[in-house]
């Protein structure tokens, strides 16, 4: 089981902001349920479920996260944040369709939204589209495979939401510091921020492309535009 705790105050910017932590101690997440699944590339993994079968978290590579969001109980469409590993996206994708949303015929539209253009977070694109065609991609970077939707992180919009999941308003932040384009996306009414390499359980990205002035201004953004009660998802401890 996942266990949650306070951020402590990194910086003078961010205080009080809830994150997923192996070693916490204080509050969590609802937490619904762990399997075990067999990755066809490697051995078996944990899946983690939280908020009653809408979250599922699972470790990817050597020290990633993944993770997929089932917003509606209704419908089957899924959201992937990033895609570190994209045989683990499509087993999990799998046993969400099987398992989660068996009561449905229809197979699930995916949206991805992608954070930024390192390899970690985008290797999987290709995997994921070979299968799923339709996947609509949200990036702020040209480069990244399979980009439909460019979100120039200077011209953001206040919000948006995606054709298959006409009910989630996405909020996506500037947080551009660990590399020049970077993401992160808050999710309002669930709760729920998904940080990338901008902010950590134990800390922030290293700062490979931007300057130490971009990414507190990218930390600032976060306290200012994401609410206390937000549960941070991300993407390496």
């Amino acid at each position: 089981m996942l266990l949650l705790r306070s951020l402590r105050r990194a910086t003078t910017a961010l205080s009080s902001v809830r994150s997923f932590s192996v070693t916490s101690q204080a509050a969590t997440i609802p937490f619904t349920s762990c399997v075990n699944l067999q990755s066809n590339c490697s051995s078996s993994f944990p899946l983690y479920s939280f908020l009653n079968d809408s979250l599922f978290m699972f470790p990817c590579l050597d020290d990633n996260y993944g993770f997929i969001l089932k917003p509606s109980s209704s419908s089957p469409n899924l959201l992937l944040i990033d895609s570190p590993d994209g045989d683990r996206y499509l087993n999990v994708i799998s046993h969400i369709t099987k398992h989660i949303s068996k009561h449905s015929s229809s197979p699930p539209a995916l949206t991805l939204l992608n954070t930024h253009h390192h390899w970690d977070h985008t290797q999987g694109n290709a995997a994921i589209l070979d299968k799923y065609p339709n996947t609509k991609i949200y990036s702020p970077d040209a480069s990244i495979h399979g980009t439909t939707d460019l979100l120039d992180p200077t011209d953001l919009p206040a919000s948006f939401s995606p054709p298959s999941l006409p009910a989630l308003s996405i909020v996506p932040l500037d947080t551009s510091g660990h590399t020049t384009s970077h993401l992160s996306y808050s999710i309002p009414a669930l709760s729920l921020f998904f940080a990338g390499d901008a902010l950590f359980s134990l800390g922030c990205g290293r700062i490979f492309e931007g300057t130490a002035a971009m990414s507190f201004k990218g930390l600032q953004n976060i306290r200012d535009r994401v609410g206390e009660d937000a549960w941070l998802c991300c993407a390496h401890e």
